[in-house]
């Protein structure tokens, strides 16, 4: 947890163009600049695909370009693509909006929070049992006294 009563030094801060306030400079983790085409929709409208752009992403979040108008705290599944925007890249994402702000060329950036689902454990174990199988028992060769005889 932040603590506000901290003071923070000039080079720790700086001004985000977007909102003109100042941010603490703070990540959770560091995000990775990319350009990765997807296709972004409405968890509660599967059948309308939206042609998006990823900015930067970290394992915690990422950032949308894209013309269509999604609402804050919307819930949204992001699908990697390749170039082509026709190859499938990776598994759908769930998220949910966080932010939005408008980028410098009129298109509309989306901060997206990734939801992560929780690992239910069963109800009930069962023991596992594996098939013994018995232990091969090597013999001993044999020799018999016609091929010793043979071999003089």
């Amino acid at each position: 947890m932040l603590d506000s009563s901290r003071k923070y030094l000039p080079e720790e801060m700086y001004v985000d163009p977007v909102k003109g306030s100042i941010q603490k400079g703070r990540r959770i983790a560091p995000r990775t600049a990319t350009c990765r085409p997807c296709l972004v929709w409405r968890e509660k409208e599967p059948e309308k695909k939206f042609k998006c752009v990823i900015m930067d992403l970290n394992r915690y979040g990422l950032r949308v370009r894209s013309f269509e108008n999604f609402d804050v705290n919307e819930e949204i599944v992001i699908q990697m693509m390749k170039e082509d925007f026709a190859t499938l890249l990776g598994v759908p994402i769930k998220a949910k909006i966080v932010r939005e702000a408008i980028s410098p060329h009129g298109l509309k950036d989306y901060g997206a929070k990734r939801i992560i689902e929780e690992i239910r454990r069963p109800e009930e174990y069962k023991p596992v049992s594996l098939p013994t199988s018995k232990p091969v028992v090597r013999k001993k060769t044999k020799m018999h006294i016609i091929d010793i005889l043979n071999k003089k």
